[in-house]
């Protein structure tokens, strides 16, 4: 008659200590502690050790800076910064720094693709004066004008011409957008003659401040004069020149000014509602 085998034990040994149990007893799957501690360890000093609480700092060390921690622990991924600024940044000067606030634009790469202003202004911009340069508002809607009241100036005896003043001591226009403008002079002539006379006028145009009335011609031509055939004293005649001025500076002002002159009648050639208009274009 056999004896039955002895029943398994009902737990492992009190008296192996865990190093033997697991010797004897190696884990073929991750091992859960339910909740549990496990305590008195030591500490861990090898890289798949165990570490114990103690060993785990609270925080970075704080004697370390940023450049030696990354040093040791280079990002794996991009980093969330939680919504919170990082502050005391020097300005970037490589391609993948961080950029801070005083780094102005054009220490930024330039645009590979059209930029979106989100509806939103550029402000603060000088005027434009290259052909590619961005205008300010004041450009695109602000072109130089001129109009004078109306004036008679001093007539004149002179068959080769003196400058009506209609432009004295001043200037008149200084082009912001573009280097050309449109002048027009307009007026009635008359002659001191009793006979026929011819009164002929012209314009001219310059820098600094304009000539006198009676002044000798100055300037430059913008081309082109006007003759009007006065048949007696009593004859008056409409006169309006229109000239394109080309080739001016944006931001240089000018004067622009009449020529008067009696070339033939021998009597004073005068202009009287004399005006000046000017427009950049």
């Amino acid at each position: 008659m056999g004896f039955p085998p002895p029943a398994p034990p009902s737990g492992l040994p009190a008296t192996d200590s865990l190093a033997v149990i697991a010797a004897t007893n190696a884990s073929v799957s991750s091992i859960t502690a339910s909740g549990q501690k496990i305590v008195h360890l030591a500490n861990g000093s090898a890289a798949d050790d165990a570490a114990a609480f103690g060993q785990i700092p609270a925080a970075l060390p704080t004697t370390q800076s940023l450049d030696q921690i990354a040093a040791a622990h280079v990002t794996a991924a991009d980093w969330s910064n939680n919504s919170k600024k990082i502050t005391g940044l020097a300005g970037a000067t490589a391609a993948t720094d961080a950029a801070s606030l005083a780094n102005t634009l054009d220490q930024f790469a330039a645009p590979a693709a059209n930029v979106a202003m989100n509806s939103k202004k550029l402000t603060g911009l000088a005027s434009g004066t290259a052909s590619a340069d961005a205008l300010t508002w004041g450009q695109a809607t602000g072109r130089a004008t001129y109009s004078s009241a109306s004036t008679n100036p001093t007539g004149t005896a002179s068959a080769t011409g003196v400058m009506l003043g209609l432009s004295s001591g001043t200037t008149r226009i200084a082009p912001t957008l573009t280097t050309s403008i449109i002048a027009m002079l307009n007026g009635w002539t008359v002659t001191s003659t009793a006979g026929a006379a011819i009164n002929t006028f012209a314009l001219r145009y310059g820098t600094g401040n304009g000539p006198t009335n009676g002044a000798a011609v100055t300037g430059s031509d913008p081309g082109g004069s006007l003759d009007c055939y006065l048949a007696s004293l009593a004859d008056q005649k409409p006169v309006t020149i229109v000239r394109p001025i080309l080739g001016l500076v944006v931001g240089t002002a000018y004067w622009v000014d009449g020529v008067q002159s009696q070339p033939a009648g021998g009597g004073t050639a005068t202009m009287n509602g004399a005006t000046l208009g000017l427009m950049e274009i």
